[in-house]
């Protein structure tokens, strides 16, 4: 991984959600916490990390109830959040855009929401021009997928001509039409974006799946880095 810089970013962990840079992420905040820290950073412009949370249960206090704790991955996306609506509830619509990926280093602050020293990774961005064929056709995929979820067709043109590089339709594919969440997970965590185009092809080789190529999956969460698997692969 290319390290870039390291800055002071809060966290919004989600449980099931992994976001990409160069894609935009909807959500309704509804934490209290969470809601001030978001509506903070839109009004400042600045980023916030988003992090795949796995939910643990601790242990029963003592009149017996379970709490529950999120536990970040290490990897996320850092993001701009742009407020959409605001509701009497204290509810917010948000639209998160997402710009680099990034790797918690430690905890800055914990109250009232965390801040975390965390560096910025940069993807390495090799020649993909004999991979043309495999972003063709998650490209292919992507739009099947857009016409058949994307009803309002001006929405829908703006989505599609909003891909301008292979990295814009690399990291919607792997955020919208991966089911698995460690596998787009992993996916966020390989550096190379030709790796990432090499796992997407070999993951939807016969195109919108009801699930992924499971043979692929199995693969991919059996090693410990992507890197073997594409080296393997190439």
């Amino acid at each position: 991984m290319v390290r870039m810089t390291s800055i002071k970013a809060p966290l919004l962990p989600l449980p099931n959600v992994v976001f990409f840079p160069k894609t935009a992420l909807p959500l309704f905040v509804d934490a209290p916490a969470y809601g001030r820290m978001i509506r903070d950073c839109a009004l400042q412009g600045l980023p916030v990390t988003i992090s795949m949370a796995h939910i643990f249960n601790l242990p029963r206090d003592q009149k017996g109830t379970v709490h529950q704790q999120l536990r970040p991955t290490t990897i996320g996306c850092l993001g701009i959040p742009y407020i959409l609506d605001e509701f009497p509830d204290g509810g917010l619509k948000v639209l998160i855009k997402g710009i680099a990926r990034t790797r918690l280093v430690s905890l800055a602050q914990n109250l009232p929401s965390p801040i975390y020293n965390v560096e910025i990774l940069e993807d390495s961005h090799s020649e993909v021009g004999n991979l043309s064929g495999q972003l063709t056709h998650i490209n292919n995929i992507l739009e099947s997928w857009v016409n058949k979820h994307v009803p309002n067709s001006v929405e829908r043109e703006a989505f599609l001509k909003s891909l301008e590089t292979a990295e814009h339709i690399t990291n919607y594919v792997s955020m919208l039409l991966i089911r698995d969440c460690e596998v787009r997970q992993a996916l966020l965590e390989t550096d190379s974006l030709r790796d990432r185009i090499h796992l997407l092809g070999a993951l939807l080789r016969e195109g919108i799946p009801l699930q992924e190529n499971r043979d692929v999956v199995g693969a991919i969460k059996k090693f410990e880095t992507l890197e073997k698997l594409t080296g393997t692969a190439n």
